[in-house]
C-alpha cells in the first residue's frame, strides 16, 4: 500500500501536467462552452417537459394501441414537441415584442393560471370527479401510486 507521500507527490505531479483553462485552444473552450450550455438548456427542460410524468397519461390513452402504433406515435409527439420548443426559442421573443408583452407579464399569467388550477382542485367535491377526457385517465390516476 503507497504512503501518504507516494499519493501526494503522485497528485502534484497530475496537476502539473494538467492544461488551466486559459492555455486551452480556442476550439475547445468553445466546445467545452456548448456542452455546458447544452447541459443547462437540458436540465432546465426537463422538468418543464416532465416525460415522467405523462408517460402514464400517454400509456393510458394508447391502451389499445399495437406496439408499432404506440411507437410511431411516440416518434410524432417527441418530433412535434422539440420542434415547438425550437421555435418557440427563436420566434417567442419576436412575437411577445410585437403584441408588447413582456416576460414578467407571461409568468404572472402562469402563476395566475397555476393558483386558478390549484384553487379549482381545492374546491373540487370528492364525489364529482371534475372534467377528464375519458375515464382511461381518471382510471390511469387511481392506478398511480
Amino acid at each position: 500500500m503507497p504512503g501518504v507521500s507516494t499519493v501526494v507527490s503522485t497528485l502534484q505531479a497530475a496537476r502539473v501536467r494538467l492544461l488551466p483553462l486559459w492555455a486551452l485552444s480556442s476550439s475547445f473552450r468553445t466546445m467545452l462552452e456548448a456542452g455546458q450550455n447544452l447541459l443547462l438548456v437540458l436540465s432546465a427542460l426537463f422538468p418543464i417537459v416532465n416525460p415522467l410524468g405523462g408517460s402514464p397519461f400517454f400509456l393510458a390513452l394508447t391502451a389499445e394501441y399495437a406496439p408499432e402504433a404506440r411507437k410511431a406515435l411516440s416518434w410524432r409527439i417527441a418530433t412535434n414537441s422539440f420542434f415547438l420548443l425550437v421555435g418557440s426559442y427563436f420566434v417567442g421573443t419576436h412575437i411577445l415584442a410585437f403584441f408588447g408583452i413582456s416576460l414578467p407579464v407571461v409568468q404572472v399569467g402562469g402563476g395566475l393560471i397555476v393558483i386558478s388550477t390549484g384553487w379549482t382542485m381545492l374546491k373540487q367535491r370528492d364525489d364529482d370527479p371534475g372534467p377528464t377526457v375519458s375515464g382511461r385517465i381518471l382510471s390511469a390516476k387511481r392506478s398511480i401510486p
